[in-house]
């Protein structure tokens, strides 16, 4: 998944900036529901947007109402992410928080493809 990121982020901001739209904040990657076991996920990526950008294409414009979330910054090796997901999903489900099955993962301007380290602020949805 990683290599096919940095063509679909790309054209997406394209068609955010031709669209009338300007990126207001970090890339955000959305799992709609949990991992099923089965190796396939659903994911979907996007940006917080000003102005009024038009959709196009295979984009949408979705308004987000807010997203309730037990969350964590996680600075490391990028095949260490799935381990803190699990991590913040145990700490969330401990802590007595129901979960509603969305996940997200917003990625730090100071990410660079192919690095060995990820910044992200990892996110679990809560009722």
């Amino acid at each position: 998944m990683s290599t096919d990121i940095v063509p679909l982020v790309t054209r997406l901001g394209i068609t955010i900036a031709k669209g009338g739209g300007k990126i207001d904040g970090p890339m955000h990657i959305i799992f709609p529901e949990p991992p099923t076991g089965n190796g396939k996920i659903k994911v979907r990526f996007g940006f917080p947007v000003t102005g009024n950008p038009r959709p196009d294409g295979r984009y949408q414009l979705i308004r987000d109402s807010g997203f309730k979330c037990a969350s964590r910054q996680y600075n490391g090796a990028p095949d260490g992410v799935a381990l803190a997901f699990a991590q913040l999903y145990a700490d969330a489900v401990a802590k007595g928080l129901k979960l509603t099955g969305e996940s997200r993962q917003l990625a730090s301007t100071d990410n660079v493809i192919g690095g060995k380290t990820v910044k992200l602020e990892l996110q679990v949805g809560v009722q």
